[in-house]
């Protein structure tokens, strides 16, 4: 390793990409062309919405906070009475104007509960973020592409931007949740309650620069995507 490091080598986080089929990636040229004219103000009408899952302990059991000797017993004592790991599913929006709701998943979302969340806080979030004529953005999952939900949003009447598969790098919001993820490793967590807590504190405070950033890079984000001919991009 030393020698490695004498020689200009440093570890690095290798980054997962999904794999991109011919059709996927063909989806994703189009998604260039279309949306690559639109300006920031035109994506400043768009509310992201996404859902994620957010681990107690991460994946290879280990847990870093900053916390005291006493604390540090307490944390341990908790995690003895817990099981090896406990996740929390989220759905959350934000837009060029901030971050919007989050909300906590109580159990597997299906298509039904994915309604219920729409109308819990999209038409509310969507107009104070981006205003009454905004643009929903949401990926492919099956519950997103539901008849149920399909219906409820042509009911309210809903614009959509029409979303490629597997480009998770064309989605700001993918960056917001790696953000509030890394805030999460600073806090010292006692409890499952607590932990929702947190997550919701810590999104809330995820800045206004942070949420304006990643919009305003919707059309370099586009160009790249172009210019990689739909295949994968730095993003």
């Amino acid at each position: 390793m030393n020698r490695l490091a004498e020689k200009g080598y440093n570890p690095r986080l290798m980054k997962k990409c999904p794999m991109i089929s011919r059709k996927q990636k063909a989806m994703r040229k189009n998604f260039a062309e279309q949306y690559g004219p639109w300006s920031i103000k035109k994506w400043s009408r768009v509310l992201f919405t996404d859902e994620s899952k957010v681990n107690l302990i991460s994946s290879d059991g280990a847990k870093y906070s900053w916390m005291s000797e006493s604390e540090a017993r307490t944390f341990a004592r908790t995690q003895q009475n817990m099981k090896h790991s406990y996740k929390i599913n989220i759905w959350c929006s934000m837009s060029a104007k901030g971050v919007g709701s989050i909300h906590i998943i109580e159990g597997n979302m299906n298509a039904m509960q994915y309604v219920r969340i729409l109308e819990d806080h999209l038409i509310e979030d969507g107009t104070r973020l981006c205003g009454k004529n905004f643009i929903m953005q949401a990926d492919n999952d099956p519950k997103h592409k539901s008849r149920l939900a399909q219906k409820w949003l042509a009911r309210n009447k809903i614009e959509q931007v029409s979303w490629p598969s597997n480009s998770p790098d064309m989605s700001p919001i993918e960056h917001m949740f790696h953000a509030l993820k890394k805030n999460l490793r600073d806090r010292a967590i006692r409890s499952v309650e607590e932990f929702k807590r947190i997550i919701i504190e810590e999104w809330s405070y995820l800045p206004v620069s942070l949420t304006r950033s990643l919009v305003n890079s919707m059309p370099r984000r586009t160009e790249a995507l172009w210019k990689a001919k739909g295949s994968h991009t730095k993003y």
